[in-house]
């Protein structure tokens, strides 16, 4: 099992695309595995829900949505608490881009 999350599942969540990946302990802190991405344990497992996703499109545009969504409200959680940190500590105000 993958420990942490890389660069690349964050971008893939965010520009919209569908996480399949390995099962990631960190990655489960969180995000729901099966609504806002995809997890497998071995290589059989994985070509099942291939299968089984390309028979469900509706299924994955959801979990796609969902993902994009909650990576967003993360990322956007993460800013906001260092702008308040650069605020109490500097006494300076960050204004952020919240595209």
């Amino acid at each position: 099992m993958q420990q942490s999350i890389t660069l690349r599942m964050v971008e893939i969540l965010a520009s919209g695309g569908v996480l399949i990946t390995d099962e990631t302990s960190e990655l489960k802190s969180l995000l729901v595995d099966g609504e806002d991405y995809i997890s497998y344990k071995n290589s059989d497992e994985l070509v099942d829900k291939i299968e089984y996703y390309i028979a469900r499109p509706a299924d994955l545009y959801e979990i796609r949505k969902n993902g994009s969504e909650k990576i967003k409200l993360i990322k956007n959680s993460y800013e906001q608490n260092s702008a308040d940190i650069i605020k109490r500590i500097f006494g300076k105000e960050v204004r952020l881009n919240n595209n």
